[in-house]
């Protein structure tokens, strides 16, 4: 059995001493030889190998579910069987199963074919190693390798209370910590931290900045102050 680019060359050498005579019987004369040759697709396919890239977390854990990038794939005699992503998450291998496709623009006088693969689940924050191993009929595998970097790049899920009554010190101020605000604020990834700032601007704080604490005075007795609270 043979595979694609795969065949066999019978050549047949003949050898005759013209000075003897000739003979079916040792000594031969010509002397007879079968040459086997066999041409073999020992070659693996050629992969354009994606790029490192980096992705963001889920919105709702501290994982990514990531859609791994498609290849070109070539190959100089045999057709492309498989492509297969492998990648360890905490000591465990995962695979993910690709498919073989036709792509827009496709030049079909070329071997050539794209690989799409699906989406690689649960990477944890941080670089993964993600291999490509791609195999043509004859067996031959090709393996590429990439990194996936999983960083934190969705906001908190800010919540805070509508309404909060203070009162006024003896001295005429008082400080209200920007965590009085927060009704179960939360991160996918993280501990989440608060700041907070009046949203009009009076005598009794900047509004150019965030806060730690946000100050109430005098002149806000009897109003409803509107202030905007930071979660990062």
């Amino acid at each position: 059995p043979v595979c694609d680019g795969t065949y066999k060359i019978l050549r047949t050498w003949t050898a005759l001493d013209w000075c003897l005579p000739t003979s079916a019987f040792p000594p031969y004369n010509p002397v007879i030889f079968i040459q086997l040759i066999k041409v073999l697709d020992d070659q693996g396919p050629v992969v354009a190998c994606p790029i490192d890239i980096t992705v963001s977390t889920n919105p709702f854990d501290c994982e990514s579910d990531t859609n791994l990038p498609d290849v070109i794939i070539e190959d100089a005699c045999s057709r492309i069987n498989n492509i297969v992503a492998e990648y360890k998450v905490d000591g465990v291998t995962y695979y993910v199963d690709g498919t073989l496709t036709d792509f827009p623009g496709n030049n079909h006088w070329d071997p050539d074919t794209l690989g799409v693969l699906g989406f690689a689940n649960n990477l944890p924050l941080g670089s993964t190693d993600v291999k490509y191993i791609v195999t043509d009929d004859c067996g031959n595998s090709t393996v590429c390798d990439f990194e996936v970097t999983v960083e934190d790049f969705a906001p908190p899920t800010a919540a805070c209370d509508e309404f909060t009554q203070v009162s006024i010190g003896i001295d005429g101020s008082v400080y209200i910590n920007a965590s009085t605000f927060d009704d179960g604020s939360y991160d996918n990834c993280s501990d989440v931290h608060f700041k907070v700032r009046r949203m009009d601007s009076n005598d009794c704080q900047p509004v150019n900045k965030f806060h730690d604490q946000v100050r109430f005075c005098c002149s806000d007795i009897g109003d409803t102050v509107t202030v905007i609270f930071r979660v990062y």
